[in-house]
């Protein structure tokens, strides 16, 4: 049945058909205001006819949808019904396939003169003409046409066949919990083909918050038809289709935001995310916009384990995210490539450390720390001789962070290459505490070494250095670090030796370790 909202949604579209037709008699078709009516014409009509068409009736003062009048008081569409009478239009049939040539040429054929309209055989003669199929003018009713088999061929009066449409239709389900009902039964494949080609109809209707159960458990339901054998090809294959139907952006953002919010049983979940696997291509970019503009952690982590079984196989996607305008869609690439240690990747966010700004650098690095392996603790150990100071820190700090030991040897050599300069403590200390980080004992002997050596030079500098080794040695641990602490506790320097004191508790009594 026929309800008010949809009603209104027909009124709208023929509103903006009449402004399309309007537009195309004041301006020529490539005036971008003209182009503006069409495409907001096409976005309103679309939705209506994605299912089986949209039909609409016309008499000399009214347009009727459904049998029902359209919008009776509006003035404007009264006279936009007498417009179109006049040029012998009796219905319109929009179908699905639909695309913006064809309400360009239907819009500038209906502003034609009448008698000029005549002349070229009609306007579905002219649509016929310029082969132009998705509209049709003045033919039957798909429907009626449906019920017409060949045994009601001269034995059924058009009304009869009326008659058995409308019977037929009422029979049909009217939202999607009595669809949902049915759908449990058993059935003929002829059946359930028809049900489901009311499934995008009912799905428009309830595509609110109230909705989003009843449409994640119709995918749910559709997912699992898709893949049971007892059901025949002509089932499975209706239902993957209606499965791809009903997974708009605007359904897809209300059922990832159920499922990823905890509020399905893990049953559910399990069959959810089946389902959406058979569509993975399709929901693949819209669960990473979702995931980009998430802000709840629960949400946010549901919807990263949902993009990790997403991007399975989708490495090369993501990789060419990286170079997205947008940064939270790279943002999200980034942390996918990271969960899915994606060598493949490295090169590139080596490339792109040259390309953005400071503040995404350490970003960058952390991705290459979460993918881990040998290529990407190359990378960063050659990123930690780098010239920019700012990217051979995060390096350093990103080195630490992976307790990388292949790097303790290039990591000494920097520290002795910057020590015998003694131009940057900064960076010294930068260097010890990664080394302790990392804990590796090749780093002790250099470190023991340097806590000994005093200095007059930056002397506040210098002994917050002598601390910063002290610590790392305790992180590091051993014979050989525990004798080099013990030394440093009685240094003359109060604070040196207070630290040397304190890093010696961190170590265990009577340690000893074979390496």
């Amino acid at each position: 049945m026929v309800n008010t909202q949809d009603i209104q949604r027909v009124e709208s579209c023929l509103t903006g058909l009449g402004k399309l037709i309007k537009a195309g008699q004041f301006y020529p078709p490539e005036h971008p205001a003209f182009e503006a009516a069409l495409q907001h014409e096409l976005s309103a009509l679309r939705p209506l006819a994605k299912e089986s068409g949209l039909l609409i009736e016309v008499s000399r003062e009214s347009f009727r949808f459904e049998d029902k009048p359209v919008a009776p008081g509006n003035v404007s569409l009264k006279k936009m019904a007498a417009f179109f009478f006049t040029r012998r239009i009796r219905s319109l049939l929009f179908l699905p396939q639909i695309e913006a040539e064809d309400l360009r040429e239907l819009s500038l054929i209906i502003g034609l003169e009448t008698a000029e309209i005549l002349n070229q055989g009609g306007i579905q003669q002219i649509l016929r003409h310029r082969e132009l199929r998705a509209i049709q003018v003045n033919e039957l009713d798909p429907l009626k046409n449906l019920i017409k088999t060949p045994s009601f061929q001269g034995e059924m009066h058009e009304k009869q066949a009326s008659s058995l449409a409308q019977k037929k239709k009422a029979e049909l389900p009217q939202n999607l919990a009595q669809l949902l009902e049915r759908l449990q039964q058993s059935f003929t494949s002829e059946h359930y083909v028809e049900l489901l080609k009311i499934v995008p109809r009912l799905a428009l209707r309830e595509l609110t918050p109230a909705g989003a159960e009843s449409l994640t458990e119709l995918c749910c339901l559709l997912g699992g038809h898709a893949r049971a054998e007892k059901f025949t090809e002509v089932m499975q294959k209706a239902a993957l289709q209606t499965l791809d139907q009903l997974l708009t952006p605007d359904h897809l953002h209300l059922s990832l935001e159920k499922l990823c919010s905890n509020q399905l049983s893990s049953k559910d979940e399990k069959r959810f995310v089946a389902a959406l696997l058979l569509h993975d291509e399709k929901v693949f970019f819209p669960t990473l916009e979702e995931l980009a503009l998430a802000r709840d952690p629960v949400l946010r982590e549901g919807l990263t384990q949902l993009a990790i079984q997403l991007s399975a196989g989708r490495t090369k996607h993501l990789i060419g995210l990286l170079r997205e305008e947008r940064l939270p869609i790279r943002q999200v690439a980034l942390r996918l490539l990271g969960r899915l240690r994606a060598q493949e990747a490295v090169d590139v966010i080596v490339e792109l450390l040259d390309e953005v700004e400071h503040d995404l650098h350490r970003e960058l690095l952390g991705t290459l720390a979460r993918i881990g392996g040998e290529q990407a603790q190359r990378a960063l150990i050659d990123l930690a001789t780098s010239r920019d100071s700012e990217l051979q820190t995060q390096a350093i700090l990103t080195l630490g962070a992976m307790r990388s030991q292949k790097a303790t040897g290039a990591l000494l050599r920097i520290l002795e290459k910057v020590r015998l300069k003694q131009t940057n403590l900064e960076l010294m200390r930068t260097l010890v505490k990664t080394l302790g980080q990392i804990g590796s004992p090749e780093a002790v002997p250099l470190l023991a070494k340097v806590l000994k050596k005093k200095s007059f030079w930056k002397r506040t500098l210098r002994n917050d250095y002598r601390c910063a080794l002290a610590l790392a040695l305790a992180e590091i641990g051993g014979d050989e670090a525990r004798q080099a602490l013990e030394q440093a506790s009685q240094d003359r320097n109060s604070r040196v030796a207070d630290c040397a004191s304190r890093a010696l508790i961190k170590l265990p009594r009577n340690e000893s370790h074979e390496y």
